[in-house]
């Protein structure tokens, strides 16, 4: 049932669930109310990334920079605003003075993981920036690392003495430390004050995904048009939907799948009509080409290529890299060894740290992580909070975490409590037939005596 919508589902949930804007305005829809729906709302979701911000800087024909608005009044604005002229004159770039931040997305080339948790609070403390690799990109490695320091390079020169801070989530997190390793090479004093490296695909050379991804990408041969006129699926898409689908969600975003899904009004499991039936059936089907239409085997394998060529050459050069970094890491991560992973990299990183998230996968950045407070409060310390404060107090800098958050920590901890501790009760009728609860208790005019076992016999 989870397999029904597609697996990056996991990474826009958040987006989807609440609403899904099929018209880029600034009125919110009704949540989903079907499968359908669910899955209609992550592929809009795609839609509002690939298409240029209001304000973008096209580097080269395939590759653009993005600017994600900051909140108005709370309000998420990044996917309503169309054009320059809907920017507000105090949200636009350089308008205040706030730090840089540039992101380079995954394998995906749009930065989908990120998107419903972590743009907001990006684009409201930092001037931010996002790349978008477009699906027809064929750069080698050394031209995106290329285009990429030469674009930090330029912003510099219009940030003034703001800091500017480079991230990278997996595959972009290996071409952020390759260009900031160019950086470091080509200037005297490299323009970044503090690079990022969420699950960074710097692992990939001990992985067998070199071998793996060519065999899955010969399975994407062109598909035959049905009677209907709508291509049919291809291995690739089945199967490859099924591996990533099993390597990318971590567990706790998986069941929020499964109960987003078993949450929709009207939705029955398992189903009891036809119509349920094929409704589920039409979202299988549309799940499994999403796999094909956003991450084709032409491009994964190609984009492969870059970890393949750029791992070892970046590994050996890592211990050289002087500038302050923050890696960031999902312990549950089943794509790359990002656990062992962040490890090694701040053993050989001589300015590193490591933040590693418990229970989370290669999808790090869900509504447990706060990227923009791990970066405030890492050593990059973009604010200059160490010369403001002098140590984060646990009682006055504490915020009350959101009802997400709170809802998911009881699910994931509090739950497993409950299920273990709490106690249980059974109940026995007149003809010493054993009820679990308490109805067969009888009704009588005195006091009633329970009497506990802690939980341990009978």
């Amino acid at each position: 049932m989870v397999k029904a919508v597609p697996f990056l589902l996991a990474a826009s949930l958040d987006t989807v669930s609440k609403s899904t804007p099929t018209k880029r305005t600034t009125t919110k829809n009704s949540p989903p109310s079907s499968i359908g729906d669910l899955s209609k709302g992550f592929f809009e979701v795609y839609k509002d990334l690939e298409r240029p911000g209001p304000i973008s800087d096209q580097v080269t024909p395939t590759l653009r920079f993005s600017y994600v608005t900051p909140t108005v009044h709370g309000a998420s604005t990044w996917r309503t605003m169309m054009v320059d002229d809907d920017v507000p004159a105090e949200s636009k770039p350089g308008q205040n003075n706030k730090p840089i931040a540039i992101m380079l997305p995954g394998l995906d080339g749009y930065g989908i993981s990120a998107s419903s948790n972590q743009y907001d609070d990006l684009a409201d403390n930092f001037e931010f920036w996002r790349l978008t690799i477009q699906p027809e990109d064929r750069s080698s490695f050394a031209e995106i690392v290329d285009a990429v320091a030469a674009y930090v390079a330029n912003i510099e020169d219009k940030a003034g003495d703001r800091p500017i801070v480079l991230i990278g989530e997996s595959c972009g997190g290996l071409i952020a430390a390759a260009a900031a390793l160019r950086l470091q090479r080509n200037h005297d004093k490299s323009p970044l004050d503090g690079l990022v490296l969420i699950n960074p695909a710097t692992s990939f050379d001990r992985t067998n995904w070199d071998a793996l991804v060519p065999l899955l990408a010969s399975l994407d041969l062109p598909s035959n048009s049905s009677e209907s006129g709508v291509d049919e699926l291809t291995a690739y898409d089945v199967i490859g939907s099924l591996i990533l689908s099993a390597l990318i969600p971590d567990s706790n975003q998986i069941q929020r799948i499964f109960e987003a899904i078993v949450n929709l009004p009207g939705v029955q499991i398992p189903p009891r009509s036809t119509e349920q039936l094929q409704e589920i059936m039409t979202a299988t089907v549309e799940g499994f080409k999403g796999t094909g239409d956003k991450l084709p085997g032409t491009i994964l394998e190609h984009r492969v290529k870059w970890l393949t060529l750029g791992a070892p050459v970046v590994n050996a050069r890592l211990p050289e890299l002087k500038v302050q970094t923050l890696v960031v890491v999902g312990l549950q991560d089943k794509l790359l060894p990002s656990a062992n992973e962040g490890d090694r990299l701040v053993r050989i990183m001589p300015n590193s740290e490591k933040l590693e998230v418990r229970q989370r996968g290669h999808f790090v950045l869900d509504n447990n992580v706060n990227l923009t407070e791990a970066i405030l409060f890492s050593k990059i310390d973009p604010l200059n909070w160490k010369a403001t404060k002098k140590a984060y107090d646990v009682v006055t800098d504490w915020k009350l975490p959101s009802s997400d958050k709170i809802k998911a920590a009881s699910e994931s901890v509090a739950k497993t409590f409950r299920t273990a501790l709490s106690p249980v009760f059974v109940s026995t009728d007149k003809n010493g037939k054993r009820w679990m609860g308490l109805s067969k208790v009888p009704k009588v005019d005195g006091p009633v005596l329970f009497v506990g076992n802690h939980q341990f016999g009978k």
